[in-house]
This record gives C-alpha cells, sequence and structure tokens, in this order.
C-alpha cells in the first residue's frame, strides 16, 4: 500500500507541473521572450515525459477498479499538455518568421555592421512580482532557465536573479550583494517565503472570489472573467486541490458575476432541471464572446463605410 501510494503521490506531482504550465503559457504571446518560450516548451516536455513514465507504472499496480479514473485523468493532461505545447510552438514559429523576413531585410539594405557591435544574445529571465499568485510559475521558469544550469556561475545567477524580483521578493534579496556564494542564500530566502502551500492556496482563491460584478455587457471583460476563473481553476488543481468536483460553485459564482444581459441569455440557454457542469457554462459564455466580438466587428465596418 505505500509503494502504491507513493506511485500515486508522483503520478500527481508531475500531473500538478503540467497544469502549472498550462497556467504560465496563459501570459505568453508572440511578443514573449524567444528564451522564455524555449524554455517552458522544454520543461513542459520534460513534466510530460516525467508524466507519462509514472502512469505507466501506475496503470501496472493500480487496482482495477481505479483504472479508468487513472486513464481519464491521463486524458485531461495529455488535453492541458497538446494545447500548451501548440501555443508555445506557434508563438516560436512567429518569432522566427519575424528573424528571417528582418534578416532579408537586412540583406537588401546591404547593411555594414562593425564586429565591435555585435552582442551575444541576451538572456531575458521573467520577472516576479514578489506575490504568491506568480510564485510557482516564476520558480519553474527561473530555474529551467537560469537556476539549474551548471554553466552559469553562481554570481551571474544572482546576477539575473535581483533585476527580476519585484515587490516583497526585491524587499528580501536586496542585502545580498551579487557574489558566488550569496546565490544559494537568496534562493532559500524566497523559497522560505513563497513556497507556503496554504498561502498559495489563500493567494488563488482571493483571485477567484474577488473578481468583480460586471455592471454592463462587455466582451473583453466577459473574456478576462473566463480567462482568471480558469487560471485559478488550473493553479489550485496544481496544488492538489480537488477543483473537479467544484462545478456547482463555479458556475454559481461566475453567473453571479454576469451583468444582467449576460445572465439573462444564460438562463434562456440553459432550461434543464438539472444542474449545469462548469464545461457547459464555459462553452456557452464563449460562444457569447463570440457573437459579441462579431456583432462589434460589423459596427465598426458600417462606420467606416458611414
Amino acid at each position: 500500500m505505500a509503494a502504491l501510494n507513493k506511485l500515486k503521490n508522483h503520478h500527481t506531482s508531475h500531473q500538478r507541473s503540467i497544469y502549472r504550465m498550462a497556467d504560465l503559457v496563459e501570459e505568453f504571446d508572440e511578443n514573449s521572450p524567444t528564451s522564455s518560450l524555449e524554455s517552458s516548451l522544454e520543461l513542459l516536455q520534460e513534466y510530460w515525459n516525467k508524466f507519462q513514465s509514472a502512469q505507466l507504472n501506475l496503470e501496472e499496480k493500480i487496482p482495477s477498479d481505479e483504472l479508468e479514473e487513472v486513464i481519464n485523468e491521463m486524458r485531461k493532461t495529455e488535453l492541458s499538455f497538446l494545447k500548451s505545447k501548440a501555443a508555445l510552438k506557434g508563438f516560436l514559429d512567429q518569432k522566427q518568421n519575424q528573424r528571417d523576413q528582418q534578416t532579408n531585410q537586412n540583406r537588401n539594405a546591404n547593411a555594414n555592421v562593425g564586429n565591435d557591435s555585435v552582442k551575444l544574445p541576451k538572456l531575458e529571465v521573467p520577472k516576479f512580482d514578489g506575490t504568491f499568485v506568480n510564485w510557482a510559475t516564476f520558480r519553474d521558469l527561473f530555474l529551467s532557465m537560469v537556476g539549474n544550469k551548471k554553466e552559469i556561475p553562481d554570481g551571474e545567477k544572482l546576477l539575473y536573479l535581483k533585476p527580476n524580483c519585484l515587490g516583497e521578493a526585491e524587499d528580501i534579496i536586496a542585502e545580498y550583494q551579487i557574489t558566488d556564494a550569496n546565490y544559494e542564500g537568496a534562493w532559500a530566502a524566497l523559497q522560505e517565503r513563497f513556497d507556503n502551500k496554504r498561502l498559495q492556496v489563500k493567494a488563488h482563491l482571493d483571485q477567484l472570489f474577488d473578481q468583480p460584478v460586471m455592471a454592463t455587457e462587455n466582451v473583453e471583460m466577459l473574456r478576462l472573467l473566463l480567462r482568471t476563473t480558469q487560471k485559478c481553476i488550473r493553479a489550485l488543481r496544481s496544488l492538489g486541490g480537488q477543483v473537479d468536483q467544484w462545478d456547482w460553485l463555479l458556475v454559481h459564482i461566475t453567473v453571479m458575476r454576469l451583468d444582467p444581459k449576460t445572465r439573462r441569455y444564460w438562463e434562456l440557454i440553459h432550461t434543464s432541471k438539472e444542474v449545469a457542469t462548469w464545461d457547459e457554462l464555459v462553452k456557452a459564455l464563449d460562444t457569447r464572446c463570440i457573437a459579441l466580438e462579431s456583432e462589434k466587428s460589423a459596427m465598426k465596418g458600417e462606420s467606416k463605410a458611414a
């Protein structure tokens, strides 16, 4: 039994890491630093490889009556992995196309650049705003890009770390001078403060419940409501929360934040006597967003034509 519980813990840990990366990818776009995108893709693949290994081991040992649930969890995790991987590769492809276009433009212009002006690519480290909400994603990405790189001296690691810590995090490591001997102490100080599961959960729950109520129908606010709620769900799941059983609560608190017109739209399309699932609400509101965006685009077109 102890061995099986250990396998389950490993399996869940790697699953949480994939969900946490999915949360991070939501914050990226085609303007994100290439180094961050590449490191995230590498880290995501590493998490997926570990999860697959844990999945196979667990399927061999798990009782037959629990196998279906384990396989269903694998499918959800695989979907999250594939979605995140596709998004990252898409952003990287866009940036590569931009670089190719720039190279061609430079060649056509016959630009002569002296050797003295050539600089090595800068390592663009993500910033940490000093909040519990963003600690886990920053920690994993920084370790992947800098902290776990043996070829980078500890003094340089601290040089990358200090200017990218803001708020309380900046205050915590302000006293550490840039030396090889101080990096481990500075990083340990950040971990001591922010590797606190209870406070991380509280921060994500605060963000989930403190979202404003929409006063009027607004597609940007509706998208933000959905995006923030889904981000909190992924983060809480990665921390071990049983969020897949929260459908009634999530539907209720989200509907209560809708403006009157959108809430009425939801009540008109959901006529079943059964309680709606979270996925059903998300699908309905996403459809509503598409309709509002189409309407907004059409109005702009009519305005230009006039």
